[in-house]
């Protein structure tokens, strides 16, 4: 993190297995502060606590204050607020997503001044340009101040042995057009 730039007031809106034990009261104590709300998504699902983890790691990356580690490891956006969606459906073990994007992205929006939301869950249709990436094209064509942030996917290969991801091993819906698609990769080590 670069001093001298902080985010103060940036709301940023997750949507993914949910955050801690699903209460701003009982949070982390890296969170203490930082949520100003949350929302249950999940089909079944009666709160938008995290029974994966996955929803609290993605969470500490962006906004996490670094309480517990005395500072030294905090998400980028630390002095900002999140907003918390909890797709955590107990029915099917797994995340739930809804086909009306519009009311996961677009409601935060609205009504909570989301303008960041991230997002670290896809399908395993790699390389296509399906539904969901076609609702997230729609969504950020109808809210030009939402900038939505989508993983690549855990399924990149460098089958070729090149030193370069293949083609085509992005998730949908990081595979649309008018988001912004992030990932990682290794370099080859001699």
């Amino acid at each position: 993190m670069t001093e001298g730039l902080v985010e103060e007031g940036e709301i940023i809106g997750i949507a993914d297995t949910g955050l801690d034990r699903g209460s701003i009261t009982t949070i982390l104590d890296d969170f203490k502060g930082q949520v100003a709300k949350g929302y249950i998504k999940g089909i079944f699902s009666k709160g938008w606590e995290d029974p994966q983890g996955h929803g609290t790691h993605t969470a500490g990356s962006i906004l996490s204050t670094g309480v517990s580690s005395g500072g030294k490891l905090r998400g980028g956006a630390y002095a900002g607020k999140l907003v918390v969606e909890g797709l955590w459906s107990p029915m099917l073990n797994n995340i739930s997503i809804s086909p009306d994007f519009d009311d996961l992205f677009g409601k935060v929006r609205r009504d909570d001044n989301v303008h960041i939301h991230s997002n670290s869950w896809g399908s395993q249709n790699l390389g296509a340009y399906d539904n969901f990436a076609s609702l997230v094209d729609e969504v950020s064509w109808n809210h030009p101040d939402l900038l939505l942030v989508f993983a690549a996917g855990n399924s990149g290969q460098d089958l070729n042995k090149d030193g370069r991801i293949d083609e085509g091993s992005v998730s949908s819906p990081g595979t649309a057009k008018n988001c912004l698609t992030v990932g990682a990769s290794k370099n080859l080590v001699a």
